[in-house]
């Protein structure tokens, strides 16, 4: 009875519930969800590129990751189904699913190509170059002559940049850009950038970024972009670091640096320590004039030189993390150089009135130092961890000191007396900013204001023997020079993101007051100039993994205090040089249309156009009562540019890649030279190509060359073209912890001459020298700890662009 009165109860049960299913819908369509993030940093990644097919390996859906890394694919039937994850520099991850519900799979790991899940067997090396519609980033970790090298070698390779025979650094064939390092600028690099990159070690770098159309949040200083310098610093609850020797000569010297990283918990630290020793035993000297006309002359000079530089800098990050909302972070950094220079020069001066010949001797020092500390603090909010609030404060102090003293010898109707002349300069500048970034859904804003507020000085003294051998100051030759330069500026930013089109469009106002005070000549100065600076980009991107981009953006160049102090130098008293104390901002317009493309083969292609119509040009003038010529600096030119760049990256096998890059540009320059008319024109770039191979047990090689067009094209004449090359070799040992190199520059040529050939109205002038072309070098470079994550650092921070 009671077994029957149970199947009666059941029943009953199974007939309710079948009539409730009946009544409810019946779903047939799910979707797939998750978060791709970096295996190793666990960072989120964007733009990556899922492909969802059915059983027969068709494709039926596509999507891209956004910011925060997550993707969803919705409407789709019950059945099998294979989930591609496609990223440039990462392994293609594949996921198979059986859907029968929504399916949440949560965090998905990406590998990067470069190392198998052992990390112990390399099997493929990562891409070198990473293309960006806006910027190119060059990837020093996985270029093996990074642990051989200097910032500086490398530079060289990097796309858009290019080093002239000075080893002065140009971006797409121009030195008027910003340097930055991790996205800020650095004391250490606002005077002589090129000394303090050669005694840094490449091996402690990660990426050098040039960006081509920076947005609003950068200041507008620097008209041609950005160069953004990546130090190593990641790390999650333990350390690493990095450890470089090397040894380059006959030209250069010892150069050793060291990276360290740490962080336990909320703390971390990150530390970079670099100095050189450089030595150039083999400078010479040519310089030629030739006048024609109504007096005739010649002009001819030759000497011998050394050059010696010591470069010592440091810099340590700290941050610490309150929570997961509040974050502080705070940075110093103390640097310090000197220099000594000694040599020999012969003149001869001929003309039909007038024999004229001397041996002057001139012996140079100086030093510099740099003091530079800020401090950031972030806050975040709980409903959107995106939105983020920055306060910064920033001081920094720069002091340049130099002078050389000249003694003439073997004079034949030279009447000019042994002279003096010392510089004593610096710079010092405060700055507040306020930054705050509020994302939407496919849109962010971004918003800030930044007051700057920098002093600087020159004093400036030239002492003449007299009769009585004792020397005297010349006050006509003597200035002081105190300037305030304040900068005030807001800008507004918008970023728009949907599956195949980028926006981003901004605006930057910039209030500049400057006042300048010439002490000697009782002169004051005082200008203001307020620019609206816009930046705009539109991006397309394609099912096959490329993208089009259009961008125009607006920038400037203001003079610096060591371009308008109007002391002369006389190191050479037949080629003199001033500042102009008048100056005027200078603002370039830049238009690009690029088109990349990623995956096995990366490609970049380019086509630019910019001007400027105040443009900031150098004239050498020659006086014909004293023989002299003079360099001055004036605000009177006009520049036109117009090329193409093309970046291409191709593995050609798992052990073998090349990349090749190419930057060339038709300039037109126009100004007034002597208050006459003059005008040049011509063809500047460079064109590159590298390549590396990777053999078992550790070793591998790399070689590069380099041609450069031109350095430069000038309104009164151009230099001259230049070809680089280089091979290094080197070697792995105890699992990659250390490394053994060595490495080869231009084998072909021993020394080179390098001239500048200078045209005016009635002579010719080539100033030029040689020096050691061909250099050897070895390395040992030690890595210790362990790369995981990454110390927190604030995401905006004080960054100012513009000139000191």
């Amino acid at each position: 009875m009671k077994s029957l009165t149970l199947w009666f109860l059941l029943s009953v049960f199974s007939y309710e519930l079948s009539a409730m299913n009946n009544q409810l819908p019946v779903q047939t369509a799910f979707g797939i969800r998750g978060v791709i993030v970096d295996s190793a940093s666990q960072k989120k990644l964007d733009y990556i590129t899922l492909a969802l097919k059915n059983a027969k390996n068709e494709l039926l859906k596509t999507t891209l990751t956004k910011d925060d890394g997550s993707f969803a694919f919705k409407g789709i039937p019950a059945g099998s189904y294979k989930l591609n994850i496609i990223a440039i520099g990462y392994k293609t991850r594949i996921i198979a699913t059986e859907l029968t519900e929504d399916e949440d799979l949560g965090r998905i790991n990406l590998v990067l190509q470069s190392t198998d899940l052992q990390g112990v067997v390399v099997t493929a090396d990562r891409p070198i170059v990473k293309i960006d519609v806006d910027k190119i980033s060059y990837d020093l970790q996985a270029d093996p002559e990074s642990k051989v090298n200097s910032v500086l070698d490398i530079m060289r390779k990097v796309p858009l940049l290019s080093l002239d025979h000075e080893e002065n650094i140009q971006m797409k064939g121009s030195s008027n850009y910003r340097i930055l390092v991790d996205g800020k600028p650095s004391a250490m690099l606002e005077k002589s950038p090129k000394d303090i990159l050669r005694s840094m070690p490449a091996s402690t770098i990660q990426n050098i970024e040039v960006i081509t159309n920076p947005p609003s949040k950068y200041g507008g200083e620097g008209l041609i972009g950005i160069i953004n310098i990546i130090t190593i610093k990641k790390i999650d609850n333990g350390y690493n670091g990095n450890l470089n020797f090397n040894q380059r000569f006959p030209s250069g010297g010892p150069n050793l640096g060291g990276s360290f990283n740490f962080k336990q918990g909320k703390w971390g630290i990150s530390a970079n320590l670099n100095g050189m020793l450089f030595y150039d035993p083999g400078r010479t000297t040519n310089n030629s004039r030739v006048v024609t006309g109504s007096n005739p002359s010649t002009l001819t000079q030759n000497g011998d030189g050394v050059y010696e530089s010591r470069n010592a800098n440091s810099r340590i990050q700290l941050s610490y993390e309150l929570d997961t909302l509040n974050l502080i972070s705070a940075q110093f950094a103390y640097g310090r150089g000197a220099y000594e220079g000694s040599g020999y020069l012969n003149s001869a001066f001929n003309s039909p009135a007038l024999v004229e010949t001397y041996q002057l001797i001139n012996r140079s020092e100086g030093s510099r130092n740099n003091t530079d500390a800020s401090v950031n603090y972030q806050l975040g909010f709980k409903k959107n961890k995106a939105t983020l609030l920055t306060m910064s404060y920033r001081f920094l102090r720069y002091f340049n000191n130099g002078g050389n003293d000249v003694v003439i010898r073997e004079r034949v109707n030279y009447k000019l007396q042994d002279y003096v002349q010392f510089n004593e300069g610096g710079t010092s500048e405060q700055t507040f900013q306020l930054d705050y970034v509020q994302p939407f859904k496919n849109l962010s804003m971004e918003t800030g204001v930044k007051g700057i507020f920098r002093s600087g000085y020159s004093n400036f003294h030239y002492e003449s023997m007299n009769s009585a051998g004792i020397y005297v100051l010349i006050p006509q030759f003597t200035n002081q020079f105190e300037n305030q330069q304040n900068v005030y500026s807001f800008y507004n930013s918008w970023q728009l993101k949907t599956k195949n089109w980028g926006f981003k469009g901004g605006l930057r106002l910039e209030q500049t007051s400057l006042s300048a005070d010439f002490l000697s000549s009782n002169t004051l100065l005082g200008r203001q100039y307020l620019n609206l600076l816009p930046a705009v980009s539109l991006s397309r991107n394609f099912k096959d993994k490329s993208s089009l981009g259009l961008g125009y953006s607006q920038r400037i160049q203001r003079p610096g205090i060591w371009d308008m102090n109007p002391f002369v130098d006389r190191s050479n008293p037949t080629l003199e040089r001033s500042g102009n104390p008048e100056l005027r901002p200078v603002v370039g317009n830049n238009f690009q249309l690029t088109y990349t493309r990623s995956g096995k083969t990366s490609l970049s292609f380019g086509l630019s156009h910019s001007f400027t119509n105040n443009a900031i040009q150098y004239a050498i003038l020659l006086d014909g009562a004293t023989n002299v010529n003079r360099l001055v600096i004036t605000n009177n030119g006009i520049n036109r540019s117009t090329g193409f760049n093309l970046t291409l990256g191709q593995p050609l096998n798992s052990r073998w890649n090349m990349n090749f890059s190419t930057n060339l540009n038709y300039v037109f320059v126009t100004g007034l030279v002597d208050n006459k008319p003059a005008q040049n024109d011509g063809f500047k770039g460079n064109f590159a190509l590298n390549s590396g191979y990777r053999f078992n047990k550790g070793w591998r090689v790399n070689a590069n060359m380099n041609y450069l067009l031109t350095p430069e094209v000038l309104l009164q004449g151009e230099g001259i073209a230049i070809f680089f090359s280089g091979a290094s070799m080197s070697k792995d040992l105890f699992k990659e912890k250390l490394a053994i190199s060595a490495s080869v520059n231009n084998p072909f040529n021993k020394l080179m001459f390098f001239p500048n050939n200078i045209r005016g109205e009635n002579y010719t002038l080539q100033v030029g020298g040689s020096g050691y072309f061909r250099s050897i070098s070895y390395s040992l470079n030690y890595k210790f700890g362990k790369l995981i994550g990454q110390i927190a650092k604030n995401k905006r921070e004080i960054n100012n662009d513009d000139s000191l």
